[in-house]
């Protein structure tokens, strides 16, 4: 007779091998620029095109690339300046030009990224994940809708300083009823027997892939389903190609944040950056809002230059 310890540790095993087959088939399309514009205008996001560029309204009034990663020499493209009312951000090519950085959480390489790599706490932590949960695309929408704002919730209850609030039944539902309709971002989750308890939001754009979103409800924060999810989005990033590196966000500080990403293989990577903001603007933002100022011009906690904690490299598009 097969004792329960046993058919307990056999069935772990099958819901393992199930998540890691699974991941396997789940392809994460890079896009083009064009295409990245013409699926996140049907979300919320806000462009526009000037002197070459697609511009992104990332912050009210201030702009960035729409494919983040895109340098350029200083000068040659900005946003239209009665948009762009407090400024815009680019990367560049060089250092010639800077004035701030832009700090990534990143894997720059991309396909040389393994799970024995990582800590042995955050290799248990996946493993877990993966025996324990089933990790899968999220196909229904109903899963957002019922399991997901409950989610969401949460989150938000956790962060009241978020700049976009959708706490609200109907506003979340308008936003994730259209970030499931999108046709190339990645919806990934965890369920606990049919119950959505994690997900991320994920996208590609031009060689560059990027989670820009992950929740997990508060009932799960020990388990951190959000370990084993972050680790299948990069591994289904290694599949295509045209993906040479995986990112999560932008340098925030939040020491635990950083901790998590940075015990999942992240680095801190600053890209040389012209930043332009108005004269009348800078110093209200860098007094109004330092935090967020510093953050813009990729400064750490204490510096008043651009960054100096994390090496800037060259980006080549």
């Amino acid at each position: 007779m097969i004792s329960e310890k046993t058919r307990s540790s056999k069935t772990e095993e099958e819901c393992a091998e199930a998540n890691w087959e699974r991941i396997r088939t789940i392809h994460l399309h890079d896009m083009t620029v064009d295409e990245a514009v013409d699926a996140a205008s049907k979300v919320e996001s806000r462009f526009h095109y000037s002197k070459g560029v697609w511009w992104e309204e990332v912050k009210p009034f201030f702009y960035a690339p729409a494919a983040p990663a895109m340098a350029f020499e200083k000068g040659s493209s900005a946003p239209n300046p009665l948009l762009a009312l407090g400024g815009y951000r680019h990367l560049l090519p060089t250092q010639k030009g800077a004035n701030g950085s832009v700090v990534a959480n990143e894997i720059a390489d991309l396909h040389s990224y393994k799970l024995e790599y990582l800590r042995s706490m955050v290799r248990h932590n996946i493993r877990r994940g993966m025996r324990r949960l089933r990790i899968a695309q999220v196909t229904e929408l109903r899963d957002l809708l019922r399991d997901g704002y409950g989610i969401y919730v949460g989150w938000a209850q956790r962060h009241p300083d978020v700049r976009i609030k959708r706490s609200s039944p109907e506003v979340f539902q308008r936003w994730i009823t259209r970030v499931h309709a999108h046709p190339y971002q990645l919806v990934l989750g965890a369920y606990d027997g049919d119950r959505l308890v994690s997900f991320i939001i994920g996208e590609s754009v031009m060689g560059t892939a990027n989670i820009a979103m992950c929740f997990t409800h508060p009932d799960y924060y020990r388990l951190t389903p959000n370990t084993p999810l972050v680790f299948a989005f990069i591994a289904i990033c290694q599949r295509n190609p045209a993906i040479r590196r995986s990112r999560h966000g932008l340098r925030g500080f939040g020491d635990d944040l950083a901790q998590f990403k940075e015990n999942l293989g992240y680095k801190q990577v600053a890209y040389p950056a012209y930043i332009s903001i108005s004269a009348p603007v800078r110093p209200l933002a860098r007094w109004l809002f330092p935090a967020q100022y510093r953050r813009l011009m990729g400064q750490s906690e204490g510096e008043s230059g651009a960054a100096s904690d994390v090496k800037s490299v060259p980006l080549t598009n």
